[in-house]
């Protein structure tokens, strides 16, 4: 009688080690079983784009060996991607973001403000996640990773929490892009929520001390116009720094501020009220139209524009001299400049059209309610109830 035979059963493997392939075209490859499948499948991720071929084999090596781990974790790329854009790094990510922001704002469809908060915010991240993480591919960034960022940004870096949630509504921004451009399958951002704020920091100057501020400027004649110019036009640094002496009409006592450099991109003509148009007189003597109003020469006008970070720090400067509590921000001035005007019986809709607010709600915030006086009309009001 002949023995039984039998089948060797083979165990079901799921995936095979990740290997550097180096050639004309360096690349990564592995198999891994997609859903519902009984076979293995190739994938393969280009590895090209480090130059240096010492330091490309290290990178591939380590990349191999990370991927592998994560296949090995239970990581599929069937499964966790659409495409091999997540197996790019964290940082080829950020740069293409920054790269595409930045060429928007070449076209004017972004404020460069915007592009340096931008900056800021992920040059932080940076130097505190380190150039590993970085390196990693982009589906390692986590929810965790980045509500741990939170935590640094408000307990070690003592930030206020109206500052972390910017940094979270940035995030959040970028990883919807993220998810669009395929690095990353879901947004790990969507989860974390945003904290109670407190009230703003910044607050009205009162009137005591904003004669004070003005009477210390008389020393620095440029710097106390541009001031000036803030609490009675209520235009914004970016703007304040791009507009030229051809934009002003003394005569006509209006400012032009065209589109392009707006921030509402479009193009507004505000009010030079009588004590700011005094002040511009001697601002402007012998300027020539194609001048800055506020130059890099001083605040004075000039060929070349004041950058936008030294018109704060003036007013930093300014601050730390008058022994100013922080709440004094250069913002201040626009504040207490619109609630003055309302102060004073100013139109609420004229107030509106001067701050180039686009709904009255905004300028309606503002007013001073603890100055309000009871409606006439309803003095005597009664239904003999």
């Amino acid at each position: 009688m002949n023995a039984p035979s039998y089948s060797p059963v083979t165990p079901m493997i799921d995936f095979t080690p990740a290997i550097l392939h180096q050639g004309k075209t360096w690349y990564i490859s592995f198999k891994v079983r997609p859903p519902g499948s009984g076979q293995l499948k190739e994938v393969r991720y280009k590895f090209n784009r480090i130059t240096d071929l010492h330091r490309r084999k290290k990178e591939g090596l380590k990349r191999c060996e990370e991927s592998t781990i994560k296949l090995a974790a239970g990581w599929n790329p069937f499964i966790h991607s659409n495409s091999g854009r997540s197996f790019e790094t964290i940082e080829k990510a950020f740069t293409e973001y920054l790269n595409e922001k930045e060429y928007l704002a070449t076209k004017n469809s972004m404020r460069a403000d915007s592009i340096r908060a931008y900056v800021s915010y992920l040059r932080n991240f940076e130097k505190w996640a380190g150039p590993k993480i970085l390196q990693k591919p982009c589906s390692y960034l986590s929810t965790e990773l980045i509500d741990a960022f939170s935590v640094h940004i408000l307990e070690e870096r003592q930030r206020s929490t109206r500052t972390r949630n910017n940094y979270m509504s940035f995030f959040n921004h970028m990883c919807q892009w993220m998810l669009r451009k395929k690095f990353i399958q879901i947004n790990p951002v969507s989860s974390i929520a945003k904290l109670p704020e407190g009230k703003k920091k910044r607050t009205v100057i009162p009137r005591s001390t904003l004669k004070t501020i003005l009477s210390y400027l008389e020393d620095n004649l440029p710097y106390r116009t541009l001031c000036l110019t803030i609490y009675y036009t209520f235009v914004r640094r970016k703007e304040l720094c791009e507009i030229q002496v051809k934009h002003i009409n003394l005569a006509r006592q209006t400012l032009y501020i065209p589109a392009d450099i707006s921030k509402n991109k479009r193009d507004q003509v505000v009010t030079l009220p009588n004590d700011l148009i005094e002040a511009l007189k001697i601002h402007l003597k012998r300027a020539k139209p194609e001048y800055y109003v506020f130059s890099l020469n001083g605040f004075r006008p000039g060929i070349k524009p004041s950058p936008v970070k030294k018109v704060s720090d003036q007013w930093a400067k300014l601050r730390r001299e008058l022994e100013l509590p922080s709440e004094y921000q250069f913002y201040s001035l626009k504040d207490t400049g619109i609630t003055d005007m309302l102060r004073r019986g100013v139109p609420i809709l004229i107030v509106r059209d001067q701050a180039r607010h686009y709904d009255i709600s905004i300028t309606d915030k503002y007013t001073p309610k603890e100055d309000q006086n009871a409606a006439p009309e309803l003095l005597n009001y009664s239904q003999d109830l």
